[in-house]
């Protein structure tokens, strides 16, 4: 290991210097069971070249292995930044956020992301919704499904946008507490579907209150 640091040392070239510790830290690894001298290589290597693919993997997976999710968090949101487009990377921030972190409010806001890139990413509308939901954040999650009701409708997909606009007006109903807005979802849909079965439903459940 010293023979490959001091090799680096004396290395003019960037790409070289990077490659050779890269060696020494996979060597540190993989056979000396030095993770945190590994690091150490990996974040040098970071340096001089804050998109290194290989170093940003490398340190993701050892703070994984130790646990140090805010470590995680940092090296994601570096390689966030190498490749700003890069669903997975986010996917990963969000999950960390909610599971790991357990902060919410970050994970919604990395869902809301991929939204930008993606409006019609079904995983991160389903994971913005979780949060929210087990949050209790009714009026956001209001605003996120009317979101999705009319992107549905853009895409021409009428049976989704009406089965959002009545899971709509069910959260007016239960969690809103406000029948009116719910009732006036609900003959929006019927004026569209006079027969739709769910917003019949819900419709004579609110007229029992």
């Amino acid at each position: 290991i010293e023979t490959l640091e001091r090799k680096a040392e004396l290395t003019e070239s960037p790409e070289e210097r990077a490659q050779i510790k890269h060696e020494a830290a996979d060597v540190l690894r993989s056979q000396l069971d030095d993770s945190e001298r590994a690091a150490e290589l990996f974040r040098e290597i970071l340096d001089s070249a804050p998109a290194d693919e290989r170093a940003l993997a490398a340190l993701e997976e050892i703070y994984r292995t130790a646990k140090d999710w805010i470590a995680v968090q940092e090296i994601l949101v570096r390689s966030r930044d190498a490749d700003p487009e890069n669903l997975e990377i986010l996917f990963r921030l969000a999950e960390l956020a909610e599971v790991a972190l357990d902060d919410p409010s970050d994970a919604s806001e990395r869902y809301r992301e991929v939204l930008t890139i993606e409006a019609g990413n079904r995983r991160a509308q389903d994971g913005l919704e979780t949060v929210l939901h087990k949050e209790e954040r009714w009026h956001d999650l209001v605003e996120v499904l009317q979101t999705r009701s009319e992107y549905a409708a853009d895409q021409g997909d009428g049976s989704g946008e009406i089965a959002l606009l009545v899971r709509i007006a069910r959260l007016w109903a239960e969690q809103l507490d406000d029948a009116d807005a719910a009732a006036d979802v609900l003959e929006k849909v019927l004026e569209r579907e006079p027969e739709n079965i769910g917003a019949l439903t819900e419709l004579a459940r609110l007229y029992e209150l």
